[in-house]
């Protein structure tokens, strides 16, 4: 008989798995999910990159994808999704501590058909296999790459559109750190975010991606990877860290 936990109406499994995300996670989705969500990231197993469909919604595939948590890996994903012709609708990003003290990032894309008219929204097991290969590759890559060599912004973005990078205040107030990056979409662009936060010693825990029009609005719920206070001088370093960085890539543009 499986075990539950009735705190949650979750078996154990799932549930030590939620205990696992962040707060934004359990926010988003519910017990079925969860209980799904959990399944497929125990099958990642050893492997360097593991996806899999889950539920579906509003006509849309629901993709999960488990990598270890690392600099660049969204942009990664992105690339490798395009490479298949897998469009990004909509993504949930999320990073989570395991057991063993090591981060895992479990992400959640809403794909769209590649071609415009197509009704039939499903990716089959055998794309899935074939993108879950070329991340696989594509994070191989940047691990044997030198450090200069790890610049990803190759498409020219416009400049006459501004970029805005703040806290998000009422987060503040609850107690979470979350920052807002309203920006002309570029690839690149969560590269050179996730780098810069990463210079700053904080961590994604999750995060909220969506374009419309071309301009992405992205939302990053950071926690804290060194000593240094979340305080209102700290989160001001980290903000111009990231204007500085978002700044650069759109020059290179």
């Amino acid at each position: 008989m499986m075990a539950v936990d009735h705190r949650r109406g979750l078996p154990r499994d799932a549930s030590a798995f939620l205990e696992s995300m962040p707060a934004a996670y359990a926010r988003a989705f519910t017990h079925t999910e969860i209980a799904a969500h959990a399944n497929i990231v125990a099958r990642r197993g050893g492997r360097s990159a593991h996806a899999e469909a889950c539920l579906s919604s509003a006509g849309l595939t629901v993709v999960c994808v488990v990598a270890d948590d690392q600099p660049g890996l969204l942009s990664f994903v992105t690339d490798a999704l395009l490479v298949h012709g897998l469009n990004v609708e909509s993504a949930h990003v999320y990073c989570r501590s395991k057991a063993d003290g090591k981060l895992e990032a479990v992400d959640f894309f809403w794909l769209k058909p590649a071609l415009e008219g197509d009704v039939d929204a499903s990716v089959d097991a055998a794309t899935l296999a074939d993108f879950a290969q070329t991340l696989h590759e594509l994070i191989v890559e940047n691990q044997n790459a030198p450090l200069a060599s790890r610049e990803r912004d190759t498409i020219p973005v416009p400049r006459v559109k501004p970029t805005r990078i703040y806290f998000d205040i009422e987060a503040i107030r609850r107690g979470e750190f979350v920052l807002v990056a309203q920006v002309p979409d570029f690839s690149g662009l969560l590269f050179a975010i996730s780098s810069a936060l990463h210079g700053q010693g904080v961590r994604i825990e999750a995060s909220e991606i969506r374009t419309e029009g071309g301009i992405a609005k992205d939302y990053f719920y950071l926690a804290n990877a060194s000593s240094a206070p979340m305080d209102g001088e700290r989160l001001c370093d980290i903000q111009q860290a990231v204007q500085v960085a978002v700044t650069a890539a759109v020059s290179r543009g």
